[in-house]
């Protein structure tokens, strides 16, 4: 039995979507709540203060990697965690 590509569709986020502004403000409230500036966050997730300013206003997306190197900034265990309970909304499994 000859096994057969599917394709998967990805979920397309845009600069300013509702998961984009979703993203944005837990990462504003975990950055407040540890008590760093953006400088700081920029600094220890070796990014820059653009960019972490960027995601905070909704205006990137964040690569896999920048997730990642954010969640492990702010403390998080679980980088999926960034996103709550957004991917019920959209449907969406992460993986782990």
């Amino acid at each position: 039995m000859r096994a057969t590509k599917r394709k998967v569709k990805a979920l397309k986020v845009r600069p300013g979507s509702a998961l984009a502004k979703y993203f944005a403000v837990q990462l504003l409230e975990r950055r407040q709540a540890c008590g760093f500036s953006q400088e700081e966050l920029a600094r220890i997730a070796s990014c820059s203060t653009s960019h972490i300013s960027q995601l905070e206003r909704g205006r990137r997306i964040p690569s896999l990697g920048n997730i990642e190197a954010i969640a492990k900034a702010l403390r998080v265990s679980d980088p999926r965690a960034m996103f709550g309970e957004v991917t019920e909304i959209y449907n969406v499994t992460v993986p782990a």
